[in-house]
């Protein structure tokens, strides 16, 4: 994926290699796939690996509600200009089906402002 190397901040920094990763997106395996930040759009990859599993081989929901934060995160950082941060003020997650280990793919899009707050998707 090619990247705009005059942008400048937290997540463009990171992906530049200007700045190293934070911990969790490397242990979560964090992978850019696509970014959009005109739109606001994201895909992410994650490695989720066995020792993210439960005892019945599935992985266990916290670890995918921090893939899910840092899918929607980014979404919204990419957008931002260089001295901005958003930290997640709320995160409400609804578990679909069960995640096997291996490689997942996370989506996320800002869908709405207001001062001071956006709202984040899948």
């Amino acid at each position: 994926m090619e990247m705009d190397a005059q942008r400048r901040g937290m997540f463009w920094d990171v992906l530049e290699g200007r700045v190293p990763p934070p911990p969790a997106a490397v242990l979560l395996g964090w992978e850019l796939v696509g970014v959009d930040p005109e739109q606001g759009t994201i895909e992410v990859a994650f490695e989720a690996g066995d020792q993210f599993a439960n005892p019945v081989g599935v992985i266990q929901g916290g670890f995918l509600a921090a893939m899910l934060d840092d899918t929607l995160g980014p979404a919204l950082v990419a957008t931002l200009p260089e001295n901005q941060f958003a930290p997640t003020l709320d995160l409400h997650v609804q578990f679909l089906r069960p995640a096997r280990p291996g490689r997942l793919l996370g989506r996320g899009a800002n869908s709405a402002t207001r001062p001071g707050c956006v709202f984040s998707r899948r």
